[in-house]
């Protein structure tokens, strides 16, 4: 039987339905802005799919009210759950009850070369990233770009570095490495069945070969060229190399030494 419970913001509640729980643990996935979130997302769901589980996400819900995930409040333990959901879309670490144990439970988290995603994150915001119809976020999104067009990459990339930084930082802090599985975008983007595969092997699932094959028809996308107004603009790693200017990457380089070394990107 499914349940409705209120999820509470800072200044409001916004309802989110839970469906009947399926007899597999819960898992969480995280991806930052920019390192293949959405692709993640969408095989992840297609798993599920396939293995009945439900999929809750938090992120996408409160995106759509126009609200920001960093205003959830502390108090939503009612809707986590050890057993039962997939809680998928979460690109940042959000506030959670401390009542709620992450070592309980597998987690996923895919990482990405922050350089090339910061490069991502500037077409994104600038020309492709989609809106909410109306709220807070889309006022802030909408500020954003409006300054972001006026900027050089390279200023944009330097001021955003300290964004991309702390939320690194904070999901080696808050992520058990005992039970987190780690992917890097950069072994995965040209080689999607063999991630397929591995994901569903780390949570337990069965996904026959078949079923592998549909989902990798609808996320297998290499653009034939660049097109800076797609969400998916440009798949190849180490754009970074190609937009930015040298002293630009010496500075983020200098910046991220201890996330590149940490995810072998140096």
């Amino acid at each position: 039987m499914s349940s409705i419970y209120q999820l509470p913001l800072k200044e409001k509640y916004i309802e989110v339905l839970l469906p009947e729980p399926s007899q597999s643990p819960s898992f969480f996935a995280f991806a930052p802005h920019k390192s293949g979130s959405v692709l993640l997302r969408k095989v992840l769901e297609d798993i599920c799919d396939i293995n009945k589980i439900p999929v809750i996400n938090i992120p996408k819900l409160i995106f759509k009210h126009g609200e920001s995930v960093s205003n959830i409040n502390k108090q939503w333990d009612v809707i986590l759950k050890e057993k039962g959901y997939a809680y998928l879309g979460f690109r940042n670490f959000p506030n959670y009850p401390s009542s709620f144990k992450f070592q309980n439970v597998k987690n996923i988290l895919q990482v990405r070369d922050p350089r090339d995603m910061l490069v991502s994150s500037y077409f994104s915001e600038a020309f492709s990233h989609p809106l909410p119809n109306s709220g807070t976020k889309r006022e802030s999104m909408l500020k954003a770009r409006s300054k972001i067009i006026n900027q050089s990459i390279d200023e944009y990339v330097l001021e955003k570095s300290s964004v991309f930084l702390k939320s690194y930082h904070t999901f080696s802090e808050k992520l058990p490495t005992g039970n987190t599985k780690i992917f890097r975008y950069e072994d995965i983007i040209f080689n999607k069945k063999n991630w397929i595969i591995e994901i569903s092997n780390y949570l337990g699932l069965n996904v026959e070969n078949d079923e592998i094959n549909k989902i990798l028809e609808k996320v297998d996308i290499v653009p034939a060229q660049e097109n800076h107004r797609k969400h998916v603009r440009k798949v190849t790693p180490g754009d970074h190399k190609s937009k930015l200017s040298s002293k630009t990457i010496q500075k983020l380089n200098e910046i991220f030494n201890g996330v590149l070394s940490r995810y072998n990107y140096i």
